[in-house]
């Protein structure tokens, strides 16, 4: 069987996780009288900085991503699929959509994330070029997000 390389305490994993908590943090303390510390759990997104729920909760929407397009005949790139779901998961809890997951990862979700990944074609360094990618493109969304209520021309 092979397992996944740290991604978890990857840089850019835990730099995002930071930013994002740190974000979180203001916010909560700007709507609470008490700002809540630094690397904890806020009342909005139940963000862990050590990053395991959120790493659950990237296993689960990576095994239903490609579960999905098995069973619809997707002739995408898995890997595509990886790196969308992701990003679109990241993109969500920074934005509030989403809460970040409060449970971690159990032994039988992170057999299941595996076998998932490997019935795709998907080798953990390909996982790990998805996930960096992802943490990109959500980086680069939330750098330059368009304003509410813009309007795009999209007839050329």
């Amino acid at each position: 069987m092979w397992a996944i390389p740290s991604i978890s305490t990857g840089s850019s994993l835990t730099q995002f996780l930071q930013g994002i908590a740190k974000q979180k943090t203001k916010q909560a303390a700007a709507k609470a009288p008490a700002p809540a510390p630094a690397g904890s759990t806020t009342a909005s997104g139940n963000v862990q900085v050590g990053g395991s729920a959120l790493f659950s909760q990237i296993q689960q929407t990576v095994i239903t991503a490609l579960q999905k397009a098995k069973t619809s005949g997707s002739t995408k790139d898995p890997n595509q699929i990886v790196e969308d779901s992701i990003a679109s998961l990241l993109k969500n809890i920074f934005s509030g959509k989403s809460p970040a997951a409060a449970a971690s990862s159990n032994p039988a979700t992170q057999l299941a994330f595996q076998m998932a990944l490997k019935s795709a074609g998907i080798t953990p360094l390909q996982f790990q070029g998805d996930f960096k990618a992802a943490v990109q493109d959500a980086q680069d969304d939330l750098a330059h997000p368009l304003p509410t209520g813009t309007t795009l021309d999209v007839t050329g």
